[in-house]
């Protein structure tokens, strides 16, 4: 790579992610709904207490890292144990 390369699309990862004991499906999880709040930041989505809030179906999410829906619940509560979500 040089300065004129141009990077792929890529995902934020927290690093913070890094060091917790969380599977990897949960963190992949915890790129894409931050990657989507960013996006509904620039959109402006906000409910009436002023939370961003996004969109993104688990059966999305589940195609979009090839797995099923149920790996994506497990991850989703797992994140939510952790209180990322």
């Amino acid at each position: 790579m040089n300065l004129q390369t141009r990077l792929p699309p890529y995902l934020p990862f927290a690093r913070f992610l890094l060091k917790m004991d969380l599977s990897l499906t949960a963190k992949i999880v915890y790129s894409l709904l931050l990657d989507r709040m960013t996006l509904s930041q620039k959109k402006g989505w906000t409910d009436e207490h002023g939370h961003t809030f996004i969109l993104y179906p688990v059966g999305k999410i589940a195609e979009d890292i090839d797995r099923s829906q149920t790996s994506v619940k497990s991850a989703l509560t797992e994140l939510a144990a952790h209180g990322l979500i």
